[in-house]
């Protein structure tokens, strides 16, 4: 599979000073970094998290050290869950190591790959091979964070396509899976559907309480004559 170095989930980032990056939180204008206040965290999820309950509108982290700006000029919120401000709103700041999926189902030599799943283009997605009776789609990330929701965005391109988002699980957790199976980790959550698309464009899969994990493992659980997994993106919120 690639390898998706570095590669940035819905984070925003400019270049601060020659030896560190700052993050700025989503739906904040440009500003030069101030009140800055220093506390230490073990990731930069944490610091993440710790700067929005702040509403700090700005942070860094290196080395352990969580340097957060601005505070108290944010307003610690997401823009709502649409298409529109999906695509011009990149407000998270997980970063993927790799993706690993069941299949990949390929049309015209056009292969609708897992990587779609997080390219922050709602015309792509991700579409395991036909007759995959087992289809699974999972994601690693560079570091370990705290997932509260797994947002999925179903395909509506093709009306089979809304009839087959359904009997959705996805786990969370420290473990690598084993292919398809990934038990040794929690279950965030099971989406059982249907789909009707009454929710405008995604769907919220939601733990109580916060699962800590490197791995989000997406499984659909088939039956014969309607398997197949297709989404179109998705996002992770603490």
């Amino acid at each position: 599979m690639k390898l998706l170095t570095r590669m940035a989930i819905w984070a925003y980032l400019m270049t601060w000073a020659a030896s560190s990056i700052v993050y700025n939180l989503v739906g904040h204008p440009h500003q030069s970094p101030s009140f800055k206040e220093d506390i230490n965290t073990k990731t930069k999820m944490i610091c993440a998290f710790q700067c929005r309950s702040r509403l700090c509108t700005a942070f860094s982290f290196e080395d352990g050290l969580c340097r957060m700006y601005n505070i108290g000029e944010g307003d610690g919120t997401y823009p709502s869950s649409n298409v529109a401000s999906y695509k011009t709103s990149q407000d998270n700041f997980f970063e993927a190591a790799s993706i690993t999926r069941s299949s990949v189902y390929i049309y015209n030599n056009v292969p609708y790959d897992g990587e779609n799943a997080i390219d922050g283009d709602v015309t792509t997605y991700f579409h395991s091979a036909v007759n995959d009776m087992n289809p699974w789609w999972c994601l690693e990330l560079s570091e370990p964070a705290m997932v509260k929701t797994v947002r999925l965005f179903p395909s509506i391109k093709l009306l089979f396509h809304i009839r087959r988002f359904n009997n959705i699980e996805v786990r969370v957790g420290m473990n690598p899976p084993n292919g398809g199976d990934a038990t040794m980790n929690p279950l965030l959550g099971y989406y059982a559907g249907p789909y009707d698309n009454s929710s405008c464009c995604s769907v919220d899969i939601t733990s109580a309480t916060p699962v800590e994990g490197r791995y989000i493992h997406i499984r659909r659980i088939s039956v014969p004559g309607d398997e197949t997994l297709v989404f179109v993106e998705m996002q992770i919120f603490s």
